[in-house]
C-alpha cells in the first residue's frame, strides 16, 4: 500500500513527463547579483533595532550630506527635495 507522499510524488512525475513529452520546458539561466540587488534596497533606508528600517529622503544637504527627513508618502523626497 502506498502512502499520500508516495501517490502525490506519483502524480507530479506523471505531469512532468507528460510536459517533458511535449517539449513544453523552456529553461532559463538566472544570474542574480544578491550583493547588488542588496545594496539597491537599502539605498533609501536606514536600519534601525530589531532588524527594522526607515525610509528616508534621497535628497542631498546643502553641504553635500544625505537628507535624513521622511520621504512624503509613495514618493524618494522630502517636502523639501521634492
Amino acid at each position: 500500500m502506498k502512502t499520500r507522499s508516495q501517490v502525490k510524488s506519483e502524480i507530479i512525475l506523471k505531469d512532468i513527463q507528460h510536459i517533458v513529452d511535449k517539449d513544453q520546458v523552456v529553461l532559463y539561466e538566472v544570474n542574480i547579483d544578491f550583493d547588488k540587488a542588496s545594496q539597491a534596497w537599502l539605498a533609501n533606508k536606514r536600519k534601525l533595532p530589531n532588524s527594522m528600517y526607515k525610509y528616508i529622503c534621497l535628497g542631498k544637504t546643502v553641504s553635500g550630506g544625505e537628507c535624513k527627513r521622511k520621504p512624503i508618502n509613495h514618493t524618494n523626497f522630502c517636502s523639501c527635495h521634492s
